[in-house]
């Protein structure tokens, strides 16, 4: 019996077309190991894109000790509206971890026989965006044991923009995530029924005013599809200012209120001349800071 047997085997299913859903999880699921393996061997930001794509469509079999039906492993496969009961354990520097696997073999290497659940991709990372956990542990090593899966860790920055259906890019030293849009997907922009606390749009409006190329910050809330809502900026640059310069004011913006943010506060920010989310932005927030009248 293979690995995601019994993952897609489901009553009234047709023999072949669970075959096919079969060997593309394997197939999807070996191709996610593939990059993990590439990324340890060397990380670049060719492999890490290759690495958050292949996430997308991998499989997550994830550990639980409350399944929604019978306590019987293998026997869920899960999308986002269904609720479900994650895993979170702590690591040893206290961090808030869920674990999950490529395989019923990896997870019964860390755990022996065990209920569990599997979820694709976003659907995956979305459920987790709703907990307060810090990271995903993608096959756990124990210390007692070799490794018989490639290991690793997604952060909650990364794991926050999967679920929006984005390619994290870079991570620089400021704690900022640079982002791509992979497809098209619906986007909803309004107020929130309660306002970030001052001191974040003080510390933004602050660092703006020492940054000539800002011409005005704007704010709003964002949901991407199915995502989490949060904040939005959209920063109105002087025309013309460079690439070089852009990523430097969204650093600047972004260190500036990191040390303010919760664990599950998010902010995008959104320079102009890059897509037409900006005056967007614009249109339906407020503006917190205005050269202009500073």
């Amino acid at each position: 019996m293979g690995i995601f047997d019994k993952l897609f085997r489901t009553r009234g299913a047709s023999a072949n077309s669970y075959d096919a859903a079969d060997a593309q999880a394997r197939a999807d699921n070996l191709n996610f190991m593939r990059a993990m393996e590439a990324v340890a061997k060397l990380d670049s930001p060719k492999t890490r894109r290759a690495l958050y794509e292949s996430m997308q469509k991998a499989w997550f079999l994830v550990p639980t000790d409350r399944m929604p039906g019978p306590a019987v492993p293998g026997k869920h496969v899960l999308d986002g509206r269904t609720p479900v009961s994650l895993a979170i354990i702590r690591d040893a520097n206290g961090r808030k971890v869920v674990p999950s696997f490529t395989d019923e073999e990896a997870l019964a290497y860390w755990r022996g026989a065990t209920p569990w659940f599997a979820m694709q991709g976003a659907s995956f990372f979305q459920g987790v965006v709703e907990t307060d956990a810090d990271e995903i542990a993608i096959n756990p090593p124990l210390p007692d044991k070799p490794m018989i899966r490639p290991t690793g860790r997604i952060t909650r920055a990364e794991f926050q923009a999967l679920a929006e259906g984005m390619i994290p890019q870079t991570t620089g030293t400021d704690n900022t995530l640079q982002m791509e849009i992979v497809k098209p997907q619906r986007v909803f922009l309004g107020m929130p029924a309660q306002m970030p606390r001052h001191e974040i749009f003080d510390a933004l409006a602050a660092s703006a005013k020492s940054l000539p190329d800002i011409r005005a910050l704007y704010f709003c809330q964002i949901v991407f599809g199915e995502g989490t809502p949060h904040g939005a900026i959209a920063i109105d640059l002087l025309p013309g200012t460079p690439q070089l310069q852009t990523d430097n004011v969204i650093g600047v913006l972004g260190s500036a209120i990191q040390p303010l943010l919760s664990k599950n506060e998010l902010f995008d920010f959104f320079p102009s001349g890059v897509g037409t989310l900006v005056d967007a932005i614009k249109k339906e927030g407020e503006p917190i800071y205005v050269a202009s009248l500073q």
